[in-house]
Order: C-alpha cells, then structure tokens, then sequence
C-alpha cells in the first residue's frame, strides 16, 4: 500500500512502491538528467536513511528489501533534479514520509 497526499507518502515497510515525479517548472528533461529521492529520519540529521537516484524520465521503484529493515516512523524526504548542465533543481519539497507496519509478514 502505498498513499500520497499533497506529496506525503504513508507505505508499508517492505511493499512494492512506484513513484513518479512531475516537474512542474519550464525545464523538460533531458537525457542524463537524474533525479535523487533522500530520505532522513529528521531534516537536519546527517544520516540518510535511504538514497534513490533514477534518470529523470523514470519513475523511482521500491522493492521490499529497500525499506524491509528500516524502523516503522515518521521520515522526512525531498527530490532533487540534477541536470545536464549542473542544474539543481529541488521538484519535491521537504515533505513527510511514513513508514508502517504490515499484519502480513511472509
């Protein structure tokens, strides 16, 4: 399961997710333009968590095993758009990221 409201997402550790991310600005993607998805238990904590980074046409997979041993809570994630020419582009504000637990664990 996963839900996405005004860019907070709520999943479920250890479940498929496909996330697509839309840049609403005047930028089209170019080939070898790369998004990075970061996710960190508070903003200013220096541990990342989890670190996703995709070509910018593609949408971000997550498998079971990317979030299966991270601790069920509330997270805190943002995307950046790194373009071919040394752009950055931040095109998902900080935003919520919460992880729960499942009843079914095979």
């Amino acid at each position: 399961m996963i839900q996405i409201k005004h860019n907070n997402i709520t999943m479920i550790k250890g479940d498929t997710a496909y996330i697509s991310v839309k840049y609403n600005g005047n930028y089209k993607y170019k080939e070898g333009d790369t998004l990075t998805l970061t996710l960190r238990r508070e903003i200013e904590s220096p541990d990342v968590v989890l670190t996703k980074t995709i070509a910018a046409n593609q949408n971000f997979t997550f498998i079971p095993a990317d979030t299966a041993s991270i601790e069920a809570g509330r997270y805190v994630y943002d995307v950046q758009l790194d373009t071919i020419y040394d752009e950055v582009f931040t095109v998902v504000a900080p935003s919520s990221f919460i992880l729960r637990e499942g009843v079914t664990r095979e």
